[in-house]
């Protein structure tokens, strides 16, 4: 699981919601500058990452000592899993509010075991990581008002105010704050620990003092905790993985094969996928979605109108077929027989940009309107039980998590009212 993923779209929430509120003419007297969040980016990650930690403390301790990767040098750009050390680790869950949809994301990513059937199990276990050197960029989240450009998070660069001298003399320093890797906790200084409670609960209170006092909360669908519930079992998404490519090397491939073949009409180039607007963020523009996919059947319903839209497991990959692993090499190896394309007629995928920002504005809304499809799933799934997204594919689900187990799961589905 791509850390950045989740912290983009966090970020894109904010600056979308406060976008929502200046554009809403009844807050035309409003003072912009009382709609920033009192944390940085940076802390609000930190809080984040907690929120990702508590989620897979149960297995990150064990991916990091089976996943160890390191990079070879400052520039090898890679996945690298989150350190789990005496400064980084899990220690104590901040119950930070975060939208419902971000929250049932992050829930059907947690570690299962999948019955394949007879003595044959699978474990899935998440990584979580980051590229290694990829920070997003703080001053990509604003939001406008009366032509005034506002940051959406509160500047790295004046942090701090600290009082020098005494007397006729003293000032105040505006200090600046450090950049600290989110990996394992290291900053210029050495190690910081990002996992201490009282530091998470004061972020965490002046969070949720800002989301509920300022308003904002009317131009968001609704928040919460992670909690304690289990993922919705339709919706399990730790055994699919999204193939991920440079777009770049693709755009490459198609000006070779062009170049090749000039005496061959080409047609026209697909547009499949539109624009969305919002913030652009380079790091994500770069990564195309060739397919997704998943040894087991994916389910029409939760996969058309909720996971293809969310973040999903993320496999780095290669588009040049001379490369040793390809992703149609790498799905032959693992024997994930279930994929659905995510590219055009000539190879150009969708990016994960477009993704995030799409997912982003779903966790946005305009005050008064009506509730997104999500919302309205969500809560029939609330309603329900924890065991399906609609009463006729309860059977299927259980096809999909415990193959045979069709009979024994509908006689649940009947006793639980799904």
């Amino acid at each position: 699981m791509d850390f950045n993923q989740f912290g983009s779209v966090i970020a894109r929430w904010v600056a979308g919601i406060q976008q929502n509120f200046c554009n809403d003419p009844n807050n035309a007297a409003i003072t912009p500058a009382s709609l920033q969040c009192p944390l940085t980016l940076q802390d609000m990650l930190i809080l984040l990452r907690n929120v990702l930690m508590t989620a897979f403390r149960e297995t990150q301790a064990a991916v990091h000592a089976i996943y160890p990767i390191v990079p070879a040098s400052d520039n090898d750009s890679q996945y690298v899993p989150f350190v789990v050390s005496v400064n980084t680790c899990y220690l104590t869950s901040t119950d930070m509010k975060l939208p419902t949809y971000i929250v049932e994301n992050i829930r059907t990513l947690v570690a299962r075991h999948i019955h394949r059937g007879g003595n044959d199990y699978e474990w899935f276990v998440p990584v979580l990581c980051m590229k290694k050197g990829q920070v997003l960029d703080e001053a990509l989240y604003t939001y406008t008002f009366d032509g005034v450009t506002y940051p959406s998070f509160v500047p790295s660069a004046s942090y701090a105010k600290k009082k020098v001298g005494v007397g006729k003399e003293a000032r105040f320093e505006v200090l600046a704050q450090d950049p600290i890797d989110l990996i394992d906790g290291s900053y210029v200084g050495g190690y910081c620990y990002i996992n201490d409670p009282k530091a998470l609960e004061t972020n965490v209170a002046s969070w949720e003092n800002w989301f509920e006092k300022s308003g904002l909360s009317n131009y968001s669908v609704p928040v919460g905790p992670l909690g304690t519930e289990n993922g919705i079992n339709a919706l399990c998404s730790v055994n699919c993985y999204r193939v991920v490519g440079d777009i770049q090397e693709t755009r490459k491939r198609i000006a070779a094969e062009r170049n090749a073949k000039k005496d061959v009409v080409f047609a026209r180039d697909e547009k499949r996928f539109d624009t969305v607007r919002g913030v652009r963020d380079p790091i994500f523009e770069e990564q195309q979605v060739i397919w997704d996919a998943t040894q087991s059947k994916f389910i029409g319903t939760a996969y058309e109108q909720i996971q293809k839209g969310w973040i999903l497991p993320v496999i780095n990959t290669q588009t040049d077929a001379n490369n040793l692993i390809t992703p149609v090499r790498w799905q032959c190896i693992m024997g994930d027989t279930f994929s659905t394309t995510k590219s055009n007629s000539l190879g150009e995928g969708e990016s994960i940009d477009d993704i995030l920002s799409s997912y982003a504005a779903r966790c946005t809304r305009g005050k008064l309107t009506p509730a997104d499809t999500w919302t309205d799933l969500f809560k029939d799934l609330a309603a329900q039980g924890r065991g399906g997204i609609l009463s006729g594919i309860i059977a299927n689900i259980a096809d999909v998590v415990w193959p045979g187990a069709g009979a024994v799961v509908t006689q649940v589905g009947k006793t639980l009212g799904i």
